[in-house]
C-alpha cells in the first residue's frame, strides 16, 4: 500500500503563508471555507472537505515515525487546548432520570445482596394469592424432550465436549482415587497446613460459595496421580487455586514439590 509523506510544521506554515498571499493578489480562488482558512490560519472544515480527506487516507499505511509524529502532535494541541474532547452533557433533570433507573432496576438494586426474610414472605404470599385467584403458569406441565435437552447440551458443549477441550488429556480426570485418600487423611492434610491455602494463603474460614456456605479446602495431588496419597504428594488448595493447576500441569507440579520440599 501507499505510503503517505507527512508536511513538516515549516512546511506546512510556508504553505499557508504563500496560500494567503495569492489570496490577496487575486490569483487564486476560495470557498467560503477556505476563506476562513486563510483569514485565520485554520478554520472549521466542511463535511465534504471531512469525506474527501476520509478517501483521500483510505487505506494509507503510515510509518511508525509517521504515527508517533502524528500522536505527538494531538497531545500537543490537546495539551495547548486548541483541540477540545468532546464530551456529552446531560441536564441536571436526565441525571436524576439516569439515577432513578438505576436504582430501581431489579438486576442491579439486588446485585450482591440477600432479600430479607420479611421480603422473601411478602413474595411467597402474593404468590400464592395469585395461584389461588385461577392464575395459571403457562409452562406448567410443560417438559422439554429429549431431543432439545440434547440440543442445548450441545449447543452449550459443542466445542468443549471432552477430547475437543484443548486441556483433554485423555479422560485421566475420570479416574478413581485411592482407596487411602479418605477424609481421615484430607483432615491431616488440612491440619498439617494449619487450613490455608498455600497458594493464596486464604483460610478455610474465610471461604465461601455463591450462595455464602461455607466451603472447604481442596486437597491437590502434586503429581496429578490420584493413586499416590503419599502426604509428601499432597498439598492444599482453595477452589480458585485448585481449578488454575488444570493448566500448565508440569509447571505446578516442580512449582509445589518444591514448597512442599521446604515445609517437611
Amino acid at each position: 500500500m501507499a505510503q503517505r509523506k507527512l508536511h513538516s510544521e515549516g512546511s506546512r506554515k510556508k504553505q499557508g503563508e504563500t496560500m494567503r498571499r495569492l489570496y490577496r493578489e487575486n490569483k487564486i480562488k476560495v470557498t467560503p471555507s477556505q476563506l476562513q482558512c486563510l483569514e485565520k490560519g485554520r478554520g472549521k472544515k466542511s463535511e465534504e472537505t471531512k469525506k474527501k480527506i476520509g478517501e483521500a487516507n483510505r487505506g494509507i499505511t503510515r510509518t511508525a515515525e509517521q504515527r508517533e509524529q502524528i500522536s505527538q502532535t494531538l497531545k500537543r494541541k490537546y495539551a495547548s487546548g486548541e483541540i477540545k474532547i468532546k464530551r456529552r452533557k446531560f441536564t441536571e433533570e436526565q441525571k436524576r432520570e439516569i439515577s432513578i433507573r438505576l436504582k430501581e432496576h431489579p438486576l442491579n438494586y439486588w446485585k450482591g445482596k440477600k432479600r430479607p426474610e420479611e421480603t422473601i414472605k411478602k413474595s411467597s404470599e402474593s404468590h400464592k394469592e395469585l395461584y389461588k385467584s385461577g392464575y395459571i403458569n403457562p409452562n406448567k406441565g410443560k417438559h422439554l424432550t429429549p431431543e432439545q435437552v440434547k440440543r442445548m447440551v450441545d449447543g452449550r458443549t459443542r466445542s468443549y465436549k471432552l477430547d475437543k477441550n484443548p486441556a483433554w488429556l485423555g479422560g485421566i480426570s475420570f479416574e478413581p482415587y485411592g482407596l487411602e485418600f479418605n477424609d481421615e487423611l484430607k483432615d491431616k492434610i488440612r491440619t498439617r497446613y494449619h487450613f490455608r491455602c498455600q497458594q493464596c494463603f486464604r483460610h478455610q474460614e474465610e471461604l465461601r460459595d455463591k450462595s455464602n456456605r461455607k466451603v472447604k479446602l481442596n486437597i491437590h495431588h502434586i503429581d496429578y496421580n490420584k493413586k499416590n496419597n503419599s502426604e509428601t504428594n499432597l498439598i492444599l488448595l482453595c477452589r480458585n487455586c485448585h481449578a488454575q493447576t488444570n493448566f500448565k500441569r508440569e509447571n505446578w507440579t516442580n512449582y509445589f514439590k518444591e514448597k512442599v520440599g521446604g515445609c517437611l
